[in-house]
């Protein structure tokens, strides 16, 4: 699956702490109103270039996996997303 990005450097970096947490910085949490004990779907991906990235989709609801990959495997087979299909695993990003 290819997700085209507008991405903007926040000019800010956070280490992540001995129990592999990272904390967001405050403003970032103010301005998408991030609030504890939201639930975030994460994804990786690399660029041609070889550029990493983690990018984490908010407001994820709990989906089973199986139902993600059946999505992601009709999708690269070029085929219609069934109805039933598209109403288990919600949109694949958020605005």
């Amino acid at each position: 699956m290819t997700i085209t990005l507008n991405m903007v450097a926040e000019n800010t970096t956070r280490k992540i702490d001995s129990l592999g947490r990272i904390s967001f910085p405050k403003g970032i949490r103010d301005r998408f109103e991030i609030e504890a004990s939201e639930d975030f779907e994460w994804y990786v991906g690399t660029t041609s270039e070889g550029d990493e990235y983690i990018i984490m989709r908010r407001n994820a609801k709990s989906v089973d996996p199986k139902y993600r990959i059946a999505e992601e495997v009709l999708t690269e087979l070029g085929c219609d997303i069934p109805k039933e299909l598209m109403e288990l695993t919600g949109p694949i990003t958020d605005e």
